[in-house]
């Protein structure tokens, strides 16, 4: 038998699911996460090893992994049933007649225990499996919700050019709204808002609105960091549902959902007046703690029934300008499925922060040399556009990407970032390469400039993301299994 990479998810016959992120295949060594949905529900962390180099007259591939039956996203306190529990797998990865992939092991499971109960604390049992998808198809679930978007101009902002059109309340005022994994607020302009910046956009206006409803009146203030402020009051309406694209050739589900969310009665400033978007729908992470007036769309949609899973996945076609958001679903025709692999959440343990989606970045590459830094958390981000951190790290990156400084950042002519090199993402020994023509923005029709830019207030060690890294993938964003699974785009 060849090598086989066992990166990706492999299920077992009690619905387990064994999720290997990672492989170092000059030693076999691997690591990823396991869901467990029999005597202990929750998501533990495996190390194991298989066999880089096995016999090929044999149809067998040996590997083994351990699990440590704490759950990283359980409650710590009190202590759960099995926290000081292990377990051992030994097997091996065949491939049947019909071509199916599965791992046949046996297992230990070891209780803690006091020496003379040792056999007692130990289980002996067998479990087999099968490689499979994570994520239901189109055509397995019954419930999704769709957001056809476009993109819009990029500017220097670093907000996201990603817009879908929206109906809220009843009747349903249209606005332009970005799916924002990057904030923890769903925003719109309000109608009482008069500042320059408000008046470029379309706006909501409650008043024409007879299902809309006034939860606090009082106006609060929401930072935007170096954007300014936000005032914002707090409402509920209908968010209605029902987007058809004949260019996504699909059959869309007409819904509505009732929704918390904010109304801006003020923002000012020339960012805010750049936005292509009249506001946003907020996707934050699972480590982020609903407010008392706060809700999540897509968490709303889940208890509802209106979708099966708590995913939102991305996708976006360069050639044809339009993308697309499923609550719900993934769509494996836009991507190629080998090539998915699962990313563990990193906690943002910033007071205020929690709802970012970040992962361990494990090197950013310019021309394959590593550019050292200093990040410690790399943010994914659909609400922005380009690379963004604090000033220090802005200047590192910088210095790297323009050659310690050779090249320009900014150039006239587009043919000139030839000249420049590529940028390479590491992400738990996956590589995802962002060519010139990607990461630099135009700003005039004789005028582009490095997207890398400095976001006054950004903590130490955090690097952020969004789509001049986001269009070049699909992308899932995992609630429940707090994860973030990223593939090649094929569509």
């Amino acid at each position: 038998m060849t090598y086989t990479d066992i990166t990706g998810n492999w299920q077992n016959e009690f619905g387990s699911i064994l999720m290997v992120n990672y492989v170092d295949v000059s030693t076999g060594i691997f690591s990823g996460t396991y869901s467990s949905h029999t005597g202990a529900t929750g998501n533990y962390y495996v190390v194991g090893v298989t066999d880089f180099n096995p016999d090929p007259n044999v149809n067998s591939q040996t590997i083994s992994f351990s699990i440590s039956w704490r759950s990283y996203t359980g409650p710590q306190q009190p202590p759960q049933t099995g926290d000081n529990w292990v377990s051992g797998f030994a097997g091996q990865l065949q491939i049947t007649p019909e071509g199916t992939q599965q791992i046949v092991s046996t297992y230990l499971l070891q209780k803690n225990s006091n020496p003379a109960d040792n056999w007692g604390a130990t289980v002996v049992a067998t479990a087999t499996f099968v490689r499979t998808n994570i994520y239901p198809k189109l055509g397995d679930v019954s419930e999704i919700i769709s957001f056809p978007f476009q993109k819009g101009k990029l500017t220097e902002n670093g907000a996201t050019p990603w817009f879908t059109n929206l109906g809220i309340g009843t009747p349903a005022q249209n606005l332009k709204l970005m799916i924002d994994t990057g904030t923890d607020n769903t925003w719109v302009t309000s109608s009482q808002c008069t500042t320059q910046a408000c008046l470029a956009h379309n706006s909501f206006n409650q008043n024409n609105s007879v299902s809309f409803k006034i939860l606090d009146n009082n106006p609060k203030i929401k930072s935007f960091g170096p954007w300014g402020n936000m005032t914002v009051i707090e409402g509920e309406d209908i968010f209605l549902l029902s987007q058809v694209n004949e260019n996504l050739s699909k059959n869309q589900i007409n819904s509505s959902e009732a929704l918390n969310f904010e109304l801006a009665t003020n923002y000012d400033g020339s960012q805010f007046l750049e936005l292509d978007c009249d506001g946003g729908i907020a996707v934050p992470s699972p480590f982020w703690e609903v407010g008392p007036n706060t809700e999540s769309l897509m968490l709303q949609l889940m208890k509802d029934g209106k979708i099966d899973f708590a995913i939102a996945s991305f996708w976006y076609n360069n050639q044809s300008g339009i993308g697309e958001c499923l609550f719900g679903a993934v769509d494996y025709t836009k991507f190629d499925a080998s090539t998915l692999r699962l990313y563990t959440l990193l906690p943002i343990t910033i007071p205020g922060l929690e709802y970012l989606w970040a992962l361990k970045l494990n090197a950013f590459l310019v021309n394959n040399a590593p550019v050292e830094a200093g990040i410690t958390s790399f943010v994914l981000d659909t609400g922005s556009s380009i690379f963004k951190a604090n000033q220090q790290m802005i200047n590192c990156l910088l210095v790297a990407v323009t050659l310690n400084g050779s090249l320009p950042i900014s150039i006239t002519d587009f043919n000139q970032t030839a000249n420049y090199p590529t940028i390479t993402l590491n992400l738990g020994n996956n590589l995802y390469i962002i060519t010139p023509q990607q990461y630099f923005i135009q700003l005039s029709p004789s005028s582009w400039t490095i997207g890398i830019q400095t976001l006054d207030g950004m903590p130490q060690g955090m690097l952020l993301v969004g789509s001049v890294f986001l269009e070049t993938v699909y992308s899932v964003f995992d609630y429940e299994n707090k994860l973030i699974a990223l593939a090649n785009v094929t569509l």
